[in-house]
């Protein structure tokens, strides 16, 4: 029997993870204070940060996942994680399972090479695959790495001066420090960034307006540039106190396009790394050659 472990700084359905008993390690955050909010609830992380605290990611802890694996010492471990494109967590990930190996304890690595719901998807789609003992893992986790390659992913934030605190995400600390972004946000009079996520490779696109509705902005970008209606899609959205407009988000995705549309929990490494506020969309197209 085969069992599935990711980290939190991948973004999936609820349901899915509930139907396919896949269990979550937690992501290090820390507070500068050195206070430990790993496993602190989403709305404790949140009220967090309202109170001022800045909390920094760090990592994985190798403790925690060793235990999480002689839990499942009987099974065959499949352990996808963040991508080594933005993250050290598969890096650490590695060693512990070579660690555990000594132990008898069967764990592969699948490295989806990307982030939050973009990596989800490819374990979305996976999934038959990934519980079939007869698919050997590093080839599905060619598959998944494919479909990150070919998954596209916008946000945008309603406080960009987040984006600066980000650790260990260094691309994204680097976008406001861009001339051309910053002149970007002048001409826009204090806007919201619209960002794009490509395996490790964060881009300011542009801001939008403050008084412009975020999710037609983000919806008409991608029409504009990546799909045309009734094209067949998986798509993950993605909100922090965002809920009414990641409901209308998936309302105008159901209208225009097929396939699978869902909204996914939110990572608890992104609210530490962005805030709150934040509302955005994953998603691959089926039909891509």
């Amino acid at each position: 029997m085969r069992k599935i472990i990711i980290d939190r700084g991948i973004g999936l359905p609820e349901e899915f993870i509930k139907k396919y008993n896949i269990d979550l390690i937690p992501v290090n955050i820390f507070s500068e204070e050195g206070e430990d909010f790993s496993e602190m609830s989403f709305e404790e992380i949140i009220d967090s940060i309202k109170k001022g605290k800045i909390l920094k990611p760090s990592g994985i802890s190798s403790e925690r996942l060793i235990n999480l694996y002689r839990k499942n010492k009987d099974k065959e471990i499949i352990s996808i994680h963040t991508g080594s494109t933005i993250s050290g967590i598969t890096d650490t990930v590695r060693v512990v399972a070579r660690k555990v190996k000594e132990e008898n304890i069967n764990v592969h690595v699948i490295d989806t090479l990307t982030a939050g719901p973009a990596a989800g998807i490819g374990i979305f789609k996976n999934i038959d695959k990934l519980l079939d003992e007869k698919n050997p893992p590093y080839e599905i986790e060619k598959e998944i790495q494919e479909i990150s390659k070919k998954t596209e992913m916008f946000f945008t934030l309603r406080n960009p001066k987040m984006l600066l605190r980000v650790r260990p995400v260094e691309g994204l600390k680097r976008v406001l420090k861009n001339p051309l972004v910053i002149l970007k946000y002048i001409k826009s009079r204090g806007g919201y960034p619209l960002i794009s996520l490509k395996l490790g490779l964060f881009k300011t696109i542009k801001f939008i307006p403050k008084g412009k509705d975020e999710v037609d902005e983000i919806i008409n970008f991608i029409m504009e540039n990546y799909l045309k209606r009734k094209d067949k899609i998986i798509a993950f959205t993605f909100g922090c106190e965002r809920e009414k407009d990641e409901e209308r988000m998936i309302e105008i995705l159901k209208e225009n396009f097929e396939g699978e549309i869902h909204s996914t929990i939110v990572p608890p490494l992104w609210v530490a790394c962005i805030g709150t506020k934040f509302i955005g969309v994953a998603f691959y197209k089926e039909n891509e050659s």
